[in-house]
């Protein structure tokens, strides 16, 4: 009887031993899971935020109206994975985002914000820009120096863009030189009269004729107006001193000073055509202008700050496919190649598993988040993961002839 006892016992404590194992795997296995889940959504959570700070699904353009508290915030939720090679490859990305942030940054610091406008913000390009009064050509030429090797690469469109600007900043800076040379030059003068101040001054502006740029023509006419009466009043004033100087009369003097008075006059004159010529210049209506080899903007587009990105065309096919429902599927896993003849930032994909490092660990890759971003679907909607095209934004291909729109129409 006690043996049979014994057995029973026994009997009961291993059905009891394989609950409390089941139960602990059990237990395990849901805990795992919710890891699992939660690591998937951390990983599409910080894709998207550094996707959505590019303008173009080519990541090549920055998005409108970034600021320097998004990328950081980016680069936040990317530390924050901990997960090895998703990390590893967003950092990447990001570093591209730091680096294209800052000659964006720089390069716009070079000029006037126009109506808060500036040069370039996403893919938008202004078409005239106004280079600052206190920029120099040796901070020009520092942006060249650091961004040296994507400059002269050619092949992706927002340092050609960036490259550009440069140009027109070097250009400008050299013209509003050349002005105050010519300017200065006449301050010089001891023989100076009021015939050749005139005669030179009307000369300057009859060039202006050729600058198609309004907000530097408006400059040049400042300058202009400054030394037209500055000078006037120089020239009266010395001839006057070097009336009394020589013992002159009275008369003499007073016929000196009504002489000047006159020049005063038709000095104030001209100085008040070039300034309502100014003030007409400086309401421009502002247009865009294509972005070398790339987009071509719209007035909504501009106006657009915070919209997603949207997708550039290749020139061989200007008119969007509609994808049938297995293309649509396959999207959903595939990144949508860059336009034609751009570069890309490092290119975030699923390696090939005959390439994978068997000792690597890697997640599953069968729930693994996109980190690239998927093509928008058929009618611009969104699944929460897809980047969507607003309906008010227009594509174009750029023809050969600079495609002007006009911002405000």
């Amino acid at each position: 009887m006690k043996h049979k006892h014994n057995h029973t016992k026994l009997i009961v404590l291993s059905i009891v031993s394989i609950i409390v194992m089941i139960g602990v795997s059990f237990l395990a296995v849901k805990a795992f899971g919710g890891s699992e889940e939660q690591q998937r959504r951390d990983i599409q959570a910080a894709a998207e935020k550094v996707n959505d700070l590019y303008y173009d699904e080519a990541y090549v353009f920055l998005k409108e109206g970034i600021s320097e508290q998004e990328v950081n915030d980016a680069k936040a939720a990317v530390v924050d994975l901990k997960t090895g090679k998703e990390e590893g490859q967003l950092e990447q990305r990001l570093n591209d985002i730091n680096e294209r942030f800052a000659a964006l940054q720089a390069t716009n610091q070079l000029f006037e914000a126009l109506d808060d406008k500036q040069p370039l913000n996403g893919a938008t390009l202004q078409e005239y820009v106004l280079v600052n009064g206190d920029t120099q050509e040796g901070s020009i030429q520092t942006i060249r120096d650091k961004y040296r090797d994507q400059l002269q690469a050619g092949d992706d469109g927002f340092y050609v863009t960036i490259s550009l600007l440069l140009d027109e900043a070097t250009e400008q800076y050299k013209t509003f030189i050349s002005i105050d040379g010519q300017l200065n030059k006449l301050r010089d003068n001891n023989e100076l009269t009021y015939e050749d101040l005139t005669e030179s001054l009307d000369r300057l502006r009859k060039e202006l004729a050729s600058e198609e740029n309004p907000y530097v023509k408006a400059r040049i006419l400042e300058k202009i107006g400054k030394a037209d009466k500055e000078l006037v009043d120089a020239i009266t004033d010395k001839r006057v001193q070097a009336a009394r100087d020589a013992k002159r009369s009275a008369a003499e003097i007073a016929q000196i000073e009504a002489e000047g008075k006159s020049q005063r006059d038709a000095s104030v004159e001209r100085v008040k055509m070039d300034t309502e010529e100014q003030n007409k210049l400086r309401k421009t209506r502002h247009q865009v202008r294509p972005i070398p080899g790339g987009f071509s903007q719209s007035s909504h587009q501009s106006s657009a700050s915070n919209a997603q990105p949207a997708k550039e065309k290749p020139s061989e096919t200007p008119q969007p496919v509609e994808p049938s429902q297995s293309e649509s599927e396959e999207s959903s896993t595939s990144q949508t190649p860059a336009a034609s003849g751009e570069s890309q930032p490092p290119h975030i994909k699923e390696d090939d598993d005959s390439e994978k490092d068997e000792d690597e660990p890697s997640i599953s890759h069968e729930w693994v988040p996109e980190i690239n971003r998927p093509a928008p679907d058929n009618d611009h909607g969104s699944s929460g993961e897809s980047s969507v095209v607003p309906d008010n934004r227009e594509e174009s291909i750029p023809d050969s002839q600079p495609h002007i729109v006009d911002d405000n129409h």
